[in-house]
């Protein structure tokens, strides 16, 4: 148990800064799934009641999140055929709608 949550841990560290050095969206998104799904792995092997509830939460509300910012993703994609982060700028200025609701999902 102590392994598990050791490397848990590390992957967690790990996803975390990988994501950071990403331009990609889809990169970011990506990394961020492995992270949540190290904190639930964590969580898991807890063996606690709290541990083995909040790990079905973050599942579900991840299920969620993760698909409606891979459509916000889709959508922006569509639009200004690039996901890469050194080229979107100005999207709270033209969409300011679609900004809110991608960062609550984000």
């Amino acid at each position: 148990m102590p392994v598990i949550e050791i490397l848990s841990c590390l992957g967690f560290v790990y996803g975390c800064f990988s994501a950071l050095r990403q331009l990609d969206f889809k990169k970011i998104i990506a990394y961020s799934s492995v992270v949540h799904m190290h904190l639930v792995l964590f969580s898991l092997f807890s063996f606690n009641l709290f541990g083995l509830l909040g790990s079905i939460l973050l599942m579900l509300s991840h299920g969620l999140t993760s698909s409606g910012v891979f459509f916000c993703l889709g959508f922006l994609y569509d639009r200004l055929g690039t996901r890469n982060i050194l080229y979107i700028k100005g999207v709270f200025l033209d969409a300011p709608l679609y900004s809110i609701f991608f960062f609550y999902l984000f």
